[in-house]
């Protein structure tokens, strides 16, 4: 079973939903590819200390965008060090002056960097590089405006199943539960197993978990170890029906025919687990988390990610402009009620672009250099 997370932040930068999403797909998948911001974030303190300090100074300034005072500071440093690089000799003060912002500037760059380094280990990034291996758990830095590479990719490829190749036609798409918005699903979402039927958007009740974000790399691994016999045939039948979601527009029935009938001894599978019972012994009055399955159309999702700007009106028209002229295919998802135990519409208003690049400090693309 192929799973996939392109995911984009809402109100936070490093949403909860995102981290367990990762760690719920690691733990359920075969083969598990992410996307997004959180390949960022997870790449982020690797090759910030690979960084010169001009580099350093532009990533935090650039987190830093909507604090007037730090702004200020990272424009005069970039003002005095232009101004340096114009002059072949330095005059004493001007290298005194030189020196001392260089200073200040290294101590700016590495309290922000120990800083994140501290919040990512306490939301349960950390460690998660060490669990990625070549066609069980890859990740892709994804753009905007550029052509597809290797290692970074086209954001539009993605969300139309030309990238990654890998994934093409049998990739189940892991999303939060801000997917389930008003806007989105204007015509309803089945919910019942014994209505849902071809080319219409349902999602049923699949799993209840505890919060994995809690859980140590080494106890993930573990638990991922332990449940592999227990749900291999799920896996084996999702692979199947996703296959048929992309390809014969037949997904529902086959649904409704193989993989239904398992999800209770998956459940049983989790329930069962030594780690995750030790977990909710400790954790008695702890949420869990609601998982959905099903299938949207690729509209759907687009729109989501339009709604979040990670793609504009005119590209989605470009998109449902050239779908028009495919045949039409649905997307197998699984969709994330974090700390809940029901999926809910959303009808809260999403944060416009101007709002959201001042929250998050960060350009759109997320490709480090």
């Amino acid at each position: 079973m192929h799973c996939l997370q392109f995911d984009i932040p809402d109100k936070e930068l490093m949403e909860p939903s995102n981290i367990f999403q990762i760690r719920t797909g690691y733990v359920l998948s075969t083969k598990f590819e992410l996307m997004g911001i959180s390949v960022m974030l997870l790449c982020i303190s690797i090759r910030f200390h690979k960084m010169s300090l001009h580099h350093k100074a532009m990533m935090v300034s650039n987190f830093n965008q909507n604090n007037p005072e730090s702004v200020e500071a990272f424009e005069s440093y970039f003002k005095f060090e232009k101004q340096k690089n114009s002059v072949k000799h330095l005059p004493k003060a001007l290298l005194v002056a030189s020196i001392m912002l260089e200073r200040d500037m290294k101590a700016i760059t590495k309290d922000w960097i120990t800083n994140l380094e501290d919040l990512l280990t306490s939301c349960g990034y950390t460690g998660l590089l060490s669990l990625c291996k070549k066609d069980e758990f890859e990740y892709y830095f994804f753009q905007n405006s550029e052509k597809s590479t290797p290692t970074c990719l086209n954001a539009v490829d993605i969300l139309t199943n030309k990238e990654p190749q890998k994934s093409i036609d049998e990739a189940i798409w892991l999303l939060p539960e801000n997917l389930y918005h008003e806007d989105l699903f204007k015509a309803g979402c089945i919910k019942n197993i014994d209505t849902i039927r071809g080319e219409e958007n349902y999602l049923i009740e699949f799993l209840k978990i505890p919060d994995l974000n809690l859980l140590t790399i080494i106890e993930l691994k573990m638990l991922k170890e332990q449940l592999k016999e227990k749900i291999n045939d799920f896996q084996k039948e999702a692979e199947v029906w996703a296959s048929k979601c992309y390809k014969e527009k037949n997904g529902a029935n086959y649904f409704k025919e193989k993989v239904f009938p398992m999800i209770a001894t998956v459940q049983a599978a989790f329930d069962e687990n030594p780690i995750l019972n030790q977990w909710s012994n400790d954790n008695i009055n702890k949420p869990v988390t609601t998982v959905y399955i099903g299938e949207v159309t690729p509209e759907t999702i687009w729109r989501f990610h339009k709604m979040h700007t990670t793609i504009n009106e005119e590209t989605l028209q470009e998109m449902q402009a050239a779908y028009a002229l495919e045949d039409n295919y649905m997307i197998p998802v699984m969709v994330f009620a974090y700390n809940t135990n029901s999926l809910k519409l959303q009808t809260e208003a999403i944060i416009d672009i101007e709002n959201r690049a001042a929250i998050f400090g960060v350009k759109k693309n997320i490709k480090i250099d």
